[in-house]
């Protein structure tokens, strides 16, 4: 072997060296690119789901609320019944007054409240009993599974002298306990009644 041989097989493998050098250097750089692409895209996918996954469970937290919602209107709707028409609440409250011996004076229906879904029968009633069986009168119509309300309650007596008070409130004690108020005391009572209904 000559010296220029060696020369030159020297510097062939320094070429070969630079070029091996230089294509691991675009190999490590192409990696380096693309781990950084992928990485990067694959970050931003990442909290894009995260989003979306957040987005989505406040969703289902909001649908469930919607259904519980839509579930507690649908039980108010079946307390609340069918349309109820004057007829109706005329026979509910009168098998209540027959119920307590309650004489009724008068009936009177009043106009139909109407809503957007709801309606509202009422009944203006006079009636005439003791203060103990107006009293449980009163209480079972709040009680009243057709679910009565009093609107309005008017009691007049003929018998002032007998009554240890005029004017104000009764309480239910009161109008319960015939010990407070003597039986011949036999008051006239105006009385609204009302009964709300689901219309179809």
């Amino acid at each position: 072997m000559h010296l220029d041989d060696v020369i030159s097989r020297v510097r062939n493998l320094k070429n070969v060296r630079k070029e091996r050098f230089v294509d691991v250097g675009v190999v490590v750089l192409a990696m380096l690119i693309a781990y950084n692409g992928i990485y990067l895209t694959t970050l931003a996918r990442k909290d894009a789901l995260r989003r979306k996954l957040s987005i989505d469970i406040r969703k289902v937290v909001l649908l469930k609320e919607i259904n519980i919602l839509k579930q507690r209107i649908q039980s108010i709707e079946g307390l609340l019944g069918a349309e109820k028409s004057e007829n109706d609440l005329i026979k509910v409250v009168s098998d209540l007054a027959a119920k307590n011996y309650i004489k009724i004076l008068s009936t009177d229906p009043l106009p139909v409240k109407a809503y957007e879904r709801y309606g509202m029968v009422s009944l203006n009633l006079k009636i005439v009993r003791t203060y103990g069986q107006i009293g449980k009168f009163i209480k079972d119509i709040e009680t009243s599974a057709f679910l009565l309300h009093i609107d309005k309650l008017h009691i007049k007596t003929h018998y002032l002298d007998a009554l240890p008070v005029i004017a104000g409130q009764f309480s239910e004690n009161q109008l319960t306990d015939n010990t407070l108020l003597p039986e011949t005391v036999k008051p006239e009572v105006g009385i609204i009644i009302s009964a709300p209904f689901v219309k179809t």
